[in-house]
């Protein structure tokens, strides 16, 4: 059963190459939907163009034991980057009476074990998994009939909102295997590696599990773990920085170093240099935030299926 609603006749993209461009709205722009499983379990599915932000988890699972959260934070790229912890409330650590939403109090909630890899913006795994399944002539788990089974999903909810009465679908399709722990031979191996995206201004290096870093000058360290980053009286959750100099940052599991930023004595002729090399934020995202705005931006580099870029800006004392 569905029920959706158009918002706007028309509405402005703002991608390119045809932002600013307004386009007339065929079709319903906010669907709300329940959906009946064949082995009873029921979902409620809202999807949405016209909300601007929302505390509503992206996908919570309620089972009888407990609620499985999953928020999907990230405080750059918007909505759908598939990261952030999976948060677990049960009996055994519920605490009745709070906020449900995991958004909101994530202290309330108990992180569930993360036993895979690949939990950052990982796309283009089922490509990869399907890749290996020709290769070893078995079943891909993103197969053509969870693709069609998908498919006939979305047009039936469609269907329902002109009949006012539940779509049966038609198609099966088998539920896949999860990926395995090692799917790849991924491990933690320590290591550092120089990005070189932000040359030749700064120094960028990507650190996993390394013990015992150095910093010997000025370094921003950011942390991307879920766990705790330690700095000697400092603690750094994840997407949080601090300037560092002549320490030791004895236990990083996942993170970045910028060094080279305190550098230079001339901050004009940085800037200089750096606005004839980097475009503008504004030319390569299109953003209105960013429009007027003195934001320079590097090339883009990835390691793994992370991608990294980076905002320069000088500031001047009034």
């Amino acid at each position: 059963m569905r029920h959706g609603k158009k918002t706007l006749n028309e509405r402005l993209i703002e991608s390119q190459p045809r932002g600013g461009e307004k386009i007339p709205v065929d079709v319903d722009t906010h669907v709300n939907a329940l959906l009946a499983f064949e082995n009873g379990v029921q979902g409620s599915l809202m999807t949405s163009f016209d909300v601007w932000d929302s505390q509503t988890p992206r996908l919570e699972i309620y089972g009888e034991q407990g609620t499985l959260c999953i928020a999907d934070p990230d405080p750059t790229d918007g909505i759908n980057i598939f990261g952030g912890q999976v948060l677990l409330q049960n009996p055994r650590n519920g605490k009745v009476g709070l906020s449900p939403s995991c958004t909101k109090s994530p202290e309330h909630w108990h992180v569930a074990e993360n036993t895979h890899n690949f939990n950052e913006d990982t796309r283009g795994i089922g490509l990869v998994d399907l890749a290996y399944a020709v290769k070893n002539q078995r079943p891909a788990r993103a197969s053509g009939k969870m693709a069609q089974h998908v498919c006939e999903i979305m047009f039936g909810i469609l269907e329902s909102s002109k009949t006012g009465q539940f779509s049966e679908i038609e198609s099966r399709c088998d539920i896949p295997a999860p990926l395995p722990v090692d799917f790849l031979g991924v491990s933690n191996e320590m290591s550092v590696t120089t990005l070189d995206f932000s040359e030749p201004f700064f120094t960028v290096k990507y650190v996993t599990d390394e013990k015992n870093i150095p910093i010997n000058e000025k370094t921003i360290v950011l942390n991307l773990s879920e766990q705790p980053l330690r700095i000697e009286s400092q603690t750094l959750s994840k997407f949080q920085s601090v300037i560092a100099l002549n320490t030791v940052i004895p236990n990083m599991e996942k993170g970045v170093l910028v060094e080279r930023f305190a550098s230079y004595d001339d901050e004009a002729a940085l800037l200089d240099a750096v606005r004839k090399l980097w475009p503008l934020a504004y030319e390569i995202r299109r953003e209105e935030r960013l429009k007027g705005v003195g934001h320079y931006m590097s090339p883009k580099s990835a390691i793994g299926n992370i991608q990294f870029s980076m905002y320069f800006r000088l500031f001047r004392a009034a």
